[in-house]
C-alpha cells in the first residue's frame, strides 16, 4: 500500500491520519463554540489524540483478518455515541439550570467513551495496516499527533467563532454531532 520507502510511508500514514482526523476536527470545531476553557480543550484533545494512537496499535496487533467484521460494529458504535452526545447537547441547551461547559462537554467516563467512539475508525484502519506490515510505533505516533493537533485547532477556531454565533453554538454543536453520527450509520 504505502510502503514504497520511508518517506512515502510517512506521507501515506500522515495523509491517512489527516483523513481520519477530520471527524475529530469537525466535532471540536463545533464544541469550541460552547466556549470551553483552555484546560478543557487540552484535556479533550489529549484524550482524542491518545485514543487515535492507541486504537490503530491494537488494530495492527490483531491484523486484517477481522477487519470486515469490525468495520460495521465500529460505524454503529461510533455513530450511536455521536448521536447520543448530540441529543444531550441540544437538550442541555434548553435546560438553563446546568452550567454549560460542565454539562455539555464530555468529562470523566463520558470523555473516554467519546474519544473511544471517535477512534473506532482508526482501529479498523489499524487492522488493515497490520496486514501490510506497518510499524506500529510510527503509525501510532502519526495518528495520535495529527488528531491531537487537529482537535486543538478545531476547538480554537470554534472558540473564536463563538463570538459571532453566541449561545446558539451549543445547539449547533449538538445538531452537528447528530448529523455526523447519522452519516456514520448510513455509510454502513
Amino acid at each position: 500500500m504505502i510502503s514504497n520507502g520511508l518517506i512515502g510511508n510517512y506521507i501515506g500514514l500522515t495523509s491517512l491520519a489527516l483523513a481520519l482526523s477530520l471527524d475529530a476536527f469537525s466535532l471540536c470545531l463545533a464544541m469550541g463554540m460552547t466556549h470551553p476553557s483552555f484546560k478543557t480543550i487540552l484535556r479533550i484533545s489529549l484524550n482524542i489524540g491518545l485514543f487515535h494512537a492507541l486504537m490503530p496499535f491494537i488494530g495492527i496487533q490483531i491484523g486484517s483478518m477481522l477487519s470486515n467484521q469490525f468495520k460495521s460494529i465500529a460505524s454503529i458504535s461510533g455513530g450511536a455515541i455521536l448521536i447520543f452526545f448530540g441529543f444531550q447537547m441540544i437538550l442541555e441547551f434548553f435546560d438553563k439550570r446546568k452550567a454549560r461547559e460542565a454539562s455539555t462537554l464530555p468529562q470523566g467516563g463520558k470523555l473516554l467513551i467519546f474519544a473511544l467512539g471517535l477512534s473506532f475508525d482508526s482501529f479498523s484502519i489499524g487492522l488493515s495496516l497490520g496486514a501490510y506490515g506497518e510499524r506500529p510505533l510510527s503509525t501510532c505516533l502519526i495518528f495520535g499527533l495529527v488528531n491531537l493537533i487537529l482537535a486543538c485547532t478545531g476547538f480554537l477556531i470554534g472558540k473564536k467563532t463563538h463570538r459571532f454565533i453566541g449561545a446558539y453554538g451549543e445547539c449547533i454543536s449538538g445538531i452537528f454531532l447528530i448529523l455526523l453520527g447519522t452519516r456514520m450509520l448510513l455509510l454502513l
